[in-house]
């Protein structure tokens, strides 16, 4: 039996059908791919659907009908330009580092300081240097593409780029020709086809995941002439330290939002509201009316969720203690191959870790992640075989088992995302040095992180490994009721300004008396041109949100029929402001001006007379 739409899912079908480019926020299980399946069925037009990896397309491929194409970047790419290279993908697979070096002409180490780097390591990096240049714009290959590397300071790392930099755009023109000899991999074909600025052969564009897309395939997407819907949810951005960026909250189209969840009820709702509001996010979740989930302690979860490896593998040991068959998503080879290379670095040798390979012993490691503030990675790898012991963590990786034979899954969060259980713990690693405090709250990227864990439990969620940080959030959110993080106070700001606090007394006012927010800017545009100056339309692509903040405002004097309140007057323009009594004087002739034409001709299709309920 097909289930019926929200309202939300509706209006984000009528704004695709009208032909409106769309920013989609959908939260945690909302239903994002079946609005997305809605939309599509309802056109005969060509579609097509970018999704973030293979599986979820091909899922997607048996939803959607014949009329929308699912597909990957890659695989488009792949379409256009990498069969061609395909004899080199499956040629260079396995190409040994020192083939690699050999080819590039590296054959002696290069002193970098006091840190001397293997033929071998220079390879990797100039490898590196043209991975990174192919996830972004750039049209070259430069020198800001090598990453950080540990064990150098900055002086030392821009040397090496330089040195690095004429081999890397060397390697960059033999991977574009057919007849070329180094590794070629995905991403290069990727950012072949990106360069040819293609225009995709489709009516519309869905891009799924928009919140975490690299900086090649957002460039792309908007340049196409298509109609461009975007979809994701921004709370849920955590990789930015990869360089992805959420595309979404500069988007040139309408915003519109899924805030009814289909995968939790009002208990785990409740729970994820708080954490998107410790991440500056604006969306509150509807908990699914029919769902039984609730919050407790759950000793043998089907899920444990933790911040990072070295927790991970804590909770690993714990079951196997318990002789509890535990699953680690991923798998444990990456956890074994740190194990050899602290092994290979305690015995003095050096090692080809890709972290590790500038060390020449485990006390050098030890050294430079206590002094470089910069290193959580590093440290948190220290961590793990300072605390278990590389054979420990050898031993737990053999007695793992696969995910189906497993009792308990155990993930980091950033291998859990997009991924759903019934019952599920939040374990370790949340601690209060994880993340730093913002003000009086706590980082925002830290509370998406949060944000994330907690949303995937359909039945029961067991918060126990971060209860420190919801006393802290419940601190902030007491504090923020009247004065932002920085401590000014919410009915001083501007009227735009209020709009970012749900709790600020326009976000109030507003919610109470224009609770249908979502839907200013499209009936602003239908029928806000005979306006005074004051409230002309926005351009749809570059909204003026100043100007739509004075819309807002005229709306609310016209059905209210009085000035809404000192503080919310007060919010109209910016304290000190010399034009704020010339921009209130505006507001009150155009206040005037349009009541007496809005009597005589009747209230406007969507005016707050028809929209907001009687006082």
């Amino acid at each position: 039996m097909a289930v019926r739409a929200t309202a939300e899912q509706e209006a984000a079908c009528e704004a695709f059908a009208a032909g409106l480019d769309l920013a989609l926020v959908a939260g945690a299980g909302t239903g994002k791919t079946s609005t997305l399946v809605m939309m599509g069925s309802a056109t005969r037009r060509r579609g097509l659907y970018v999704a973030f990896n293979k599986p979820i397309a091909e899922e997607a491929r048996s939803r959607f009908g014949r009329n929308v194409e699912c597909r990957t970047s890659h695989s488009l790419a792949h379409r256009a330009v990498g069969r061609r290279f395909q004899d080199r993908l499956d040629a260079s697979r396995h190409m040994p580092l020192k083939r690699t070096a050999q080819l590039l002409g590296l054959d002696r180490d290069l002193a970098v300081g006091k840190r001397r780097l293997k033929a071998t390591t220079q390879a990797r990096l100039v490898m590196e240097m043209v991975r990174r240049f192919c996830y972004s714009t750039d049209e070259q290959v430069a020198a800001r593409h090598l990453g950080p590397v540990n064990g150098l300071d900055d002086q030392g790392a821009q040397y090496l780029a330089q040195v690095l930099l004429g081999r890397a755009r060397w390697a960059w023109d033999d991977i574009c020709s057919p007849g070329g000899s180094l590794p070629f991999q995905h991403d290069h074909y990727l950012k072949m086809w990106a360069l040819t600025r293609p225009r995709l052969s489709a009516d519309f564009v869905l891009l799924d995941e928009a919140q975490d897309t690299n900086p090649v395939l957002e460039e792309l997407f908007l340049a196409q002439d298509a109609q461009r819907v975007c979809v994701g949810d921004p709370a849920q951005q955590i990789y930015d330290w990869r360089h992805a960026k959420d595309i979404m909250s500069g988007f040139p189209g309408q915003r519109l939002e899924l805030t009814q969840s289909f995968r939790f009820g009002p208990a785990i709702a409740e729970v994820a509201n708080r954490w998107l509001r410790a991440a500056a996010s604006r969306m509150q979740l509807t908990g699914h009316a029919g769902g039984t989930s609730g919050l407790g302690q759950v000793e043998v979860p089907d899920a444990v969720l933790c911040r990072g490896n070295a927790d991970a593998l804590a909770e690993v040991l714990r079951f196997l203690e318990e002789g509890v068959p535990v699953a680690l998503v991923g798998g444990g080879t990456p956890l074994w191959k740190i194990a050899e290379a602290a092994i290979d670095l305690q015995a003095g040798r050096r090692t080809s870790h890709h972290e590790l390979f500038l060390f020449s012993s485990w006390g050098e490691v030890q050294e430079y992640a206590e002094q470089d503030s910069a290193a959580a990675e590093l440290k948190a790898i220290v961590e793990l075989v300072d605390t278990y012991g590389p054979q420990q963590i050898i031993s737990a990786v053999k007695r793992m088992v696969d995910e189906d034979q497993a009792r308990v899954v155990v993930s980091t969060v950033h291998k859990a995302k997009g991924r759903e259980w019934q019952r599920v713990r939040i374990g370790g690693g949340f601690a209060p040095e994880a993340g730093e405090a913002s003000g009086r709250g706590l980082h925002p990227a830290e509370a998406r992180l949060i944000y994330v864990a907690v949303t995937r439990a359909r039945e029961v969620l067991d918060t126990s490994g971060i209860r420190w940080a919801e006393a802290r959030i419940q601190h902030a959110a007491q504090v923020s009721v009247t004065h932002t993080p920085d401590g000014v106070p919410l009915a001083a700001l501007p009227l735009t300004g209020q709009l970012q606090y749900p709790r600020s007394p326009m976000s109030v006012f507003l919610e109470r008396h224009l609770p249908r927010t979502d839907q200013v800017v499209s009936s602003y545009l239908r029928w806000s041109r005979g306006l005074p100056p004051a409230v002309q339309p926005m351009d749809e692509r570059r909204p003026d949100y100043a100007a739509l903040g004075r819309t807002i405002d005229y709306r609310l004097r016209l059905s209210l029929g009085s000035g809404p309140g000192d503080a919310v007057t007060a919010g109209i323009a910016s304290p000190g402001q010399r034009s704020g009594r010339r921009r209130r004087s505006v507001a009150r002739r155009a206040s005037g001006s349009a009541h007496r034409r809005q009597r005589a001709a009747g209230p406007p299709p969507s005016s707050p007379e028809r929209d907001a309920p009687a006082r």
